[in-house]
């Protein structure tokens, strides 16, 4: 959220002959709230371009003056945050031509024209599956094995791991899906029998793991579970930064993930956000949700103080201040996508 403040606002200010408002729903990365999300500004843009001359009551910043506004339709959607999601949501809003447009969405389905509308500021997975080759390659690892999420992101970057794979030399000894819909013993069950199979190719030390983090943990916990060891996962970008280890149970012996080698998306740092993030304090609290993070038991944490009433702990000083710490906390790596997304929908509506 504190991404798309920043950027609306800075957009507004580079390209003056621009307002940019948004308006932010969380989907919880619930491919049913994407959709229900997507569906509302499809309805919201229908009931606007039938009515562009109507106008509706809004809150003035002056208390006791009403100020009424033109119905704006939504010029373009960011979002989502994983290829599922974004394939459902992109069909949604084709029925009002709305753009997609996808900080995280890597799955090379979406690069296809069935998808018109959307566009991404992150690269698709043939390039991460060619690196996964390329390391491969570089170790010598020619005979391998692949697990991925029956989905969009698994299915279509296995099989441009396996082209990539053919042509390299490097043969793949097994390919197997787990289900992400549906009932979670169900996708246990199937990764259960996906180890046992894997058991039974003893000479397979690699094994490419195409999913998000939830797939990678009951893939991997199934693998301690079953007495699999000596394996070399390579780890697609959804869960190699994804505080994977952080998901894992505590009794889980951490041995079994050191040798986890990642693709992960380049991380790249604005310094004109970080500046912003940095000047920031909580007497900055412009909605519901900033007032919320200010509030957040992060600050107890890092601060070792209380924004609340804590029994035996000291009150945080206030006003509260973003430090370089809490910043690192809150940096993520689709940082910079999400500003670009930003930016590129801004510099289209100026022109």
């Amino acid at each position: 959220r504190y991404w798309r403040d920043w950027s609306s606002d800075v957009c507004s200010s580079d390209l003056p002959n621009i307002k940019l408002g948004f308006d932010i729903q969380d989907t919880c990365l619930i491919n049913k709230l994407a959709m229900r999300s997507a569906l509302e500004f499809v309805n919201y843009n229908d009931y606007a371009s039938s009515n562009a001359n109507f106008k509706i009551n809004a809150s003035s910043t002056c208390p006791g003056v009403i100020r009424t506004r033109q119905i704006v339709p939504v010029s373009a959607v960011i979002g989502t945050g994983t290829s599922r999601s974004s394939t459902l949501v992109s069909n949604i809003l084709q029925v009002q031509d709305m753009p997609l447009v996808s900080y995280a969405a890597t799955s090379d389905q979406l690069s296809s024209k069935n998808f018109p509308n959307f566009l991404r500021t992150v690269p698709p997975d043939r390039f991460q599956s060619k690196a996964m080759v390329d390391i491969a390659r570089y170790f010598n690892w020619t005979y391998v094995a692949a697990i991925a999420a029956d989905d969009p992101y698994g299915r279509k970057g296995t099989e441009y791991f396996r082209n990539h794979a053919k042509s390299r030399g490097i043969c793949l000894a097994l390919e197997r899906y787990f289900p992400v819909k549906g009932a979670t013993t169900d996708r246990i069950e199937v990764i259960k029998d996906i180890i046992k199979e894997l058991k039974s190719h003893p000479k397979v030390a690699v094994v490419v793991l195409y999913c998000d983090w939830k797939g990678a943990r009951d893939v991997v916990i199934q693998a301690e579970k079953q007495g699999v060891t000596g394996i070399t996962w390579i780890a697609s970008e959804a869960w190699t930064t994804d505080r994977f280890v952080s998901h894992l149970p505590k009794d889980f012996p951490r041995r079994l993930v050191k040798g986890v080698i990642g693709v992960s998306l380049r991380n790249v740092l604005v310094e004109k956000f970080k500046r912003y993030m940095l000047s920031l304090n909580s007497t900055y609290q412009p909605t519901g949700w900033w007032r919320k993070f200010w509030k957040h038991k992060m600050w107890e944490d890092k601060l070792n103080c209380t924004v609340g009433s804590t029994p035996g702990m000291k009150k945080c000083p206030f006003p509260l201040k973003i430090t370089e710490s809490i910043y690192k906390h809150l940096h993520d790596e689709k940082d910079a996508a999400v500003i670009d997304a930003t930016y590129a929908i801004a510099k289209a509506i100026d022109n």
